[in-house]
C-alpha cells in the first residue's frame, strides 16, 4: 500500500499579496505644488519621497505625497517617529508584490 498524496494547493487558503515595500503617508493635496513643496522640503531633510496622484471622479486629482519605502520594519518605524515629530504621518501603505 503506498502514500496517495493530495494534490497541491487544493485546501490551502489563497496566500495574501507580500507587501514588497512600506510607505508612510505624509499628506494628500488637491493642489500639486503644495505635493511638490513639502516633498523638497522632506528630502532635504533626507527623506526619499514620491508624489502619487489619482484621479478622483469629476473633481480632479488627489496627490498622496508618500515616504519611503522601507523594507525593514525597524528602519520604518524610526522614519514614522520623525516624520510625527514633523506632524506629518497619516498612515502607512503598502505597495504589493
Amino acid at each position: 500500500m503506498g502514500i496517495v498524496q493530495e494534490p497541491a494547493g487544493l485546501d490551502a487558503p489563497a496566500p495574501t499579496p507580500a507587501l514588497a515595500a512600506n510607505y508612510l503617508q505624509a499628506g494628500s493635496f488637491r493642489d500639486r505644488q503644495r505635493a511638490v513643496d513639502l516633498k523638497e522640503r522632506l528630502e532635504g531633510l533626507g527623506f526619499r519621497c514620491e508624489i502619487d496622484s489619482v484621479a478622483v471622479s469629476d473633481s480632479g486629482s488627489v496627490h498622496h505625497l508618500r515616504v519611503g519605502p522601507y523594507d525593514d520594519p525597524g528602519a520604518l518605524e524610526k522614519a514614522r517617529r520623525e516624520l510625527e515629530v514633523l506632524g506629518l504621518v497619516d498612515r502607512e501603505t503598502g505597495v504589493p508584490e
